[in-house]
């Protein structure tokens, strides 16, 4: 590789040598990113147990439907300005510094109109747990979880997934703890959000804090700086905006459209085929630091891994796929019960589109790492649209077996679509390739 605008031949040895080493970090403590997610769904599948034996049944409901408004509300305030920001480090194309100073502001006022939007939202709807008190916790999470989104991300940006990895295992465990604790004294739902909310404070300031050495003081940019930021962090925003429809779309509109039985039968299956989406998701953000940075050193190798680890899900995944489609009614009533031996039907139909589950993770960050920021736009928008036009049509006349089929075949249409873009970004070759002085500085940071 030769350094853009430089006139120099290439890196020096003593360069290559630190790259090696820092390419190899980053990809193995990748799998740090995915055991911290994974210990944070535990520890919230806990808390909803024990919730649900703990908690009245109206403070059940309240906390499930305050906490879907938050995770909403906050992932609207994720604009894509930190997955941007920290895809610019990881590459060498900026420095942290310069990175986060420029991003914060765009974050911070996300921050706020999330949480605005939550309290204007919860003081108008009519749901449970539409108490003053409860709305402003809920708010301030919502405010918080975007702040402290933004620092993991540029922790993992600067090559600290370790760092990260240990403050959300941490933060989940002392969540759940405390929540169950204060709900078994008697303390309510009031208490739980408290606890929820601090946990997100501290783990906020922690993150920051951290970050110090590696931005330094506060400095003020000019609009150059923070706009293409958040021009880029909007397309990844509108792409997440649409990923969410094609998964969520189907079980809405049977909602509406079809029975409660309907519902029931199709949402009972969905739940193993979003743990598998989930994972791979997980996956793929895990991997973005170090294939983003590999792509601009290592251009060769990172793609020689992500089609080889494109194959292995594939394969793999067509393998479960065969067998749990097989074996979708002794499955699920296994999991859920005799009741919902109906679901074998639908569930056969979302089962066997595991690979596509496994792959679309791995392709959608692999987009970001060389760059495919508009591609990845363009496709999940239009496939977005076509799982809500499709469903509309097709679930009427076919209840949950149409919804499964829409779900699946609009999700295997993103993970097809996405590789053959995936394809042409890495034969287009990088872009935006820092001089020596960028590209050093970055690896010396990482």
């Amino acid at each position: 590789m030769t350094d853009s605008g430089s006139g120099g031949t290439g890196p020096s040895p003593e360069r290559l040598q630190r790259s090696a080493s820092t390419n190899r970090r980053l990809l193995s403590w990748g799998s740090l990113t995915v055991a911290s997610r994974v210990l944070s769904k535990l520890t919230q599948l806990l808390f909803l147990v024990a919730a649900a034996r703990i908690l009245s049944v109206e403070e059940f409901a309240s906390y499930s439907y305050l906490l879907v408004l938050a995770i909403t509300f906050a992932m609207l305030g994720d604009t894509g300005v930190a997955m941007v920001g920290s895809r610019d480090v990881s590459a060498g194309r900026r420095t942290a510094a310069d990175t986060y100073w420029s991003a914060f502001p765009a974050v911070a006022l996300c921050a706020l109109l999330a949480a605005l939007g939550m309290v204007v939202f919860g003081t108008v709807g009519s749901g449970p747990g539409s108490s003053p008190g409860l709305i402003a916790l809920a708010a301030a999470f919502v405010g918080v979880n975007v702040l402290f989104s933004f620092g993991t991300t540029m922790l993992r940006g600067v090559g600290r997934p370790g760092v990260e990895a240990a403050i959300q295992g941490a933060g989940a465990i002392a969540f759940a703890g405390g929540a169950i604790g204060l709900a078994s004294a008697g303390f309510g739902l009031e208490a739980v959000l408290a606890v929820l909310l601090a946990k997100e404070v501290i783990s906020g300031l922690t993150v920051h804090l951290l970050l110090r050495p590696e931005v330094g003081p506060p400095t003020r940019r000019d609009r150059s700086a923070w706009q293409p930021l958040l021009l880029q962090g909007l397309r990844l925003g509108l792409a997440s905006t649409a990923l969410a429809v094609a998964t969520r779309s189907e079980l809405i509109l049977l909602g509406n459209l079809g029975e409660a039985s309907d519902v029931a039968w199709f949402s009972a299956p969905l739940r193993i085929t979003e743990a598998v989406l989930v994972f791979s998701l997980t996956a793929g953000y895990a991997l973005l630091p170090g294939a983003t940075y590999l792509s601009v050193t290592d251009r060769g190798r990172v793609t020689r891994l992500v089609w080889r680890l494109l194959g292995a899900v594939t394969a793999v995944g067509a393998i479960v796929a065969l067998a749990c489609a097989l074996a979708a009614e002794p499955i699920l009533t296994l999991l859920f019960g005799e009741t919902f031996s109906p679901a074998a039907a639908p569930g056969a139909i979302l089962l066997a589109g595991i690979p596509a589950y496994g792959a679309l993770g791995i392709v959608w960050y692999a987009l970001l790492a060389f760059d495919g920021d508009r591609e990845l736009m363009g496709m999940a928008v239009a496939l977005g649209l076509f799982s809500l036009v499709a469903g509309a049509l097709v679930i009427p006349a076919h209840d949950d077996v149409g919804a499964a089929w829409v779900y699946v075949v609009t999700l295997t249409a993103m993970a097809a679509t996405g590789a053959l873009l995936l394809r042409r970004c890495v034969a287009r070759g990088g872009t935006g390739v820092p001089d020596r002085e960028t590209l050093v500085a970055a690896g010396e940071a990482v």
